[in-house]
This record gives C-alpha cells, structure tokens and sequence, in this order.
C-alpha cells in the first residue's frame, strides 16, 4: 500500500518543481584522480596512491593508503573540488581512506569474495562511476556493475555481468555525515549484458542523468535515468550492428556536448552514434574499422570540443572527425607506441578527458607514467600526443577514472552559460498532453496524432500495459509512479506519470 503523504511529496518535488537551465560550468566533481593501489614496496618498486588535482592547475601528489584499485575508480570530489569519497568496488572510503558508515560489501556475492579481501579491489573494467544529485547537494548516487560466477556446465564465460545496482550516499559536511543510505539496489538484473562500458550523460534539462550499457548478444543498449525520484531501468534500445561478445574490456564515451556516443573495443571497432539528450534514444549508427590487433582493450575519447574522436589500440593512437560527411574517411594516424619501458612498457590503455581540456592516458601494465594529448581539439599531428609524458610518484596498477561530463548544462541553453530558461512542464510530451497528472486511474491523451501508440513501465523497467490509445483514455489499475512513452512524430517521448488511489 502506498503512503498516501509520500506519494504527494514526491509528486510536488518531481512535478511542480520550476527547473531551471543548470550553469553547471564551475562544478569541480572530477577535480581529483585517484590513481594506484596499495602503499607495499615490492622489489624496489614503488606502490602506493597518486592524487592528480586540477585547480586550475596540474598539482601531482602521492597520496599513501591501504587501498587497491583495479583499472576503474569511482571518486567525486565536491562542487568547490574537495576530494569526497571513492571505491574499489568492494567499499566506499572517504578522503582519509575510512570506509564511510554503511560502506562496506558493494557488489556482494562470489566474485566480491575472490577480489575483495583485504581491499584488493573488484575486476571491473569501466564499470562504476559516481553521479551527484541536482535535487539534493548532499546526495549521490554510486552506478555500479557486479559480476557473477556461471556454474553452468562448459560456460560461455565463467565470470559475467549480471547486475546494474545503484547505491546511495549522504554527504553533509556540516552536520559531519558520511553514509551510505541504501546499498545494492537493483536496477537491472540481466546476465546478458557486456559489463562494460557504463556511460552517463546530463539529461537535456541540465538537471536529470541518462545512463547506457550494451548488451553482450545483439545490438542492445540498456538505458537508466536518474531524476528526482533516483535512478530507474528505462528500456533497451535496438540499433546497429551487433556486439561481439567478446568485447569486454571496451571503452565507451558520451561527447562533452552529449550529441554523440561512441565506444570502441578492437573486436568491434568504432561503434558511433547521434544521441538525443532530450528522449534517451540513439540514432545514427555509424560503424568506423580500426586497423585489427589482437588485444583485449581498447580506448577511445572525445575532445572538448566534441568534434573529434580518439581511438587507441594497445600500440597506436588514431583520430576521428565525427563532423565529417565521410567519418571512416577521416580516420588519421597520430601515433605508435615508442617502445618506452620503466622497465614495463608503457603500451597504451585508456584514456580520459581532464579539467583543463586536455586527454590523459594510462598504461596497460603497472608503471608510473601518463601519455597526454596536449591539443585534443587541433587536427591530425597539431594535437600534440605526447608520450610518457607525466611521471607519477607512485606506480598505477591500471587505474583510471570514468567520468561523465559534469558541466554539460541544459540543452536549450548555450553550452555551460549562466542564463535561466523555464524546461516544459514534466507532464507534457512535445504536442501531447497527459492529464490529470497525478491520477486516479485514468489518464487522458490529447495531441495532433490519432491514434497515439504507446507503452507504460514501472520503476522496475518491466512494460505492465502497451497499445495504440483512439479514445485518448488510458487506464492503469494499481496507485504507483510509471513511466509513460509515447510514439510522436517518429520517435519516442518518455514522461512520468502517478496513479494515486
């Protein structure tokens, strides 16, 4: 039975709240970069943590904890750029290296058994990051990817993906609250999914988030939002060609603008496509061939420009002009690897977009340097890929940051301007209208198309009713909050809709 009292307070936060275009522009939530694992000295080797700190410039610092991470950290920093808290995987620490209250046994199950013990870190690979909430300054939402053990005789693969959990973190520094207030909730319980990569990207009202994940059997994406109520499972999107499911390991980036998405793994090649950062959807499919070579990773980043697109095998680095009319035309050689080792070599892993513009990449073995590209928005040799070209004082185990853009403001406002716009009201769908919202039971449609196709969903992501409405009157018999989509003009428009008794 639903609380009557919270239903209502929902619905006035979610529905009558005037959103206002965000000037996300300042917000420093990817200030810090956690880099390494454990402080041990091993045959002279020096192991430990590594802070890399943008304000506004580069400042190294080594940073001794007893923590390990493997490949992907989750950290955020606060909106002035104070590190917060991060996680392996397995805990969630503050800026002391504390498992906050309640932070304990992320991802549980086998695999968190083998990897977790005395910290040694989860085995995702470009699976967890973490997203503030526009709603509430002191809540953030930890998105994270667990795997499972197959028992199944002669498996496909004796380890997989088969969660998508959302955790939830309070962070109020005046009132000295550090917690994680619900733990491995389910979003997405489905053992077809790749694993890896779990993007995010700022929702078209500057406020909200939408998260992407491909499936490991088709040409399926797994689509989240998060908004005022928190994240939820939307749907799964069909489009392009097919992943190869042995791509796990890929690297997968929203421009900084969020028009387009990209992922690319040497299995795959580039896989590229228009984003709609209003309705969720993907559209555009381009698929652009790397040269083949026979490494399980590969990476790729856009400049902050968003128009050109890196992609990286472990050996050589390549640029793409996605504003091309031919893109796989446009593909252009930057560099190979120069045969540096310390005394690993320094072959090349993934990379990211920092703070001041430019594009970090790490190693795929455990060394103590950094490839930079130093102008990502120049074309071709004038963007400056630079190998090895920051030495850290501690060696990284793999470790590198998944962040989404976090000043991409709303999209009917110039990109990270200040200036307020009013967003359509929640309960309007382009030239639809969906009345009353909240109901009783009956929903009515009105717009310019008849009939209007439809599907509703619950939180959970499962479609409890579809059709096509010709007496604009739709019925949903049980009180709770649903997701209404809605086929107009050629495309599908998603809306929230309550159902009160």
């Amino acid at each position: 039975m639903i609380n009557r009292h919270l239903v209502i307070a929902v619905f006035l936060t979610f529905f009558c709240f005037t959103i206002q275009s965000q000037n996300n522009c300042n917000y420093l939530f990817d200030n810090n970069w956690i880099l390494g694992g454990k402080d041990d000295t091993i045959d002279g080797d020096k192991y430990g943590g590594t802070i890399l700190r943008f304000d506004p410039e580069l400042l190294i610092t080594e940073y001794n904890k007893h923590v390990s991470q493997r490949v992907t950290s989750a950290e955020i920093s606060s909106r002035e750029g104070n590190l917060l808290i991060y996680s392996n995987g397995c805990d969630i620490f503050n800026s002391q290296n504390n498992i906050i209250e309640n932070g304990e046994n992320i991802n549980p199950g086998e695999v968190h058994d083998l990897f977790c013990v005395d910290n040694d870190g989860y085995p995702g690979l470009n699976s967890m990051f973490i997203l503030p909430s526009a709603y509430d300054a002191s809540i953030f939402f930890l998105i994270h990817i667990a795997e499972t053990i197959n028992h199944s005789p002669d498996p496909a693969f004796s380890i997989q993906a088969q969660y998508v959990y959302s955790t939830t973190i309070k962070i109020d520094k005046d009132l000295g609250i550090e917690k994680v207030i619900s733990k491995n909730e389910i979003l997405l319980n489905d053992t077809s999914m790749l694993g890896s990569p779990i993007c995010a990207v700022r929702h078209a009202n500057g406020k909200d988030w939408w998260i992407l994940t491909p499936d490991r059997w088709n040409n399926g994406y797994y689509i989240f939002q998060v908004d005022s109520i928190g994240p939820s499972f939307i749907r799964e999107q069909y489009i392009g060609d097919e992943t190869n499911p042995r791509a796990t390991g890929a690297e997968g980036k929203f421009s900084p603008d969020g028009s387009h998405f990209a992922w690319y793994h040497p299995r795959n090649g580039v896989f590229l496509y228009a984003f709609d950062r209003g309705t969720g959807y993907l559209s555009e499919f381009n698929r652009i061939d790397i040269p083949k070579v026979d490494f399980i990773t590969g990476g790729c980043e856009f400049s902050s420009n968003s128009r050109y697109l890196y992609i990286n095998t472990d050996t050589s680095l390549y640029q793409l002009d996605v504003q091309a009319n031919d893109i796989q035309g446009s593909l252009m050689h930057i560099a190979d690897y120069d045969r540096f080792g310390a005394p690993l070599p320094t072959l090349f892993l993934y990379m990211a977009l920092t703070p001041d513009n430019r594009i970090f990449m790490n190693t795929s073995n455990g060394t103590q340097y950094l490839h930079v590209i130093q102008n990502p928005n120049e074309r071709g040799l004038e963007s400056n890929f630079t190998q090895h070209a920051i030495k850290l004082p501690t060696i990284n185990f793999l470790t590198f940051p998944n962040f989404p853009n976090y000043r991409l403001s709303a999209i009917n406002s110039s990109y990270c301007d200040s200036l307020n716009a009013i967003i359509d009201s929640p309960n309007t769908v382009s030239d639809v209208s969906i009345f009353p919202n909240p109901s009783s039971g009956i929903i009515y449609i009105s717009g310019p198309e008849n009939p209007i196709q439809y599907e509703i969903y619950n939180l959970n992501g499962m479609k409890i009713q579809n059709g096509v409405c010709r007496t604009w009157e739709i019925l949903i018999e049980n009180p709770g909050i649903y997701l209404l989509n809605v086929f107009l003009k050629n495309k599908w428009e998603i809306k929230k809709v309550m159902v009160m008794r």
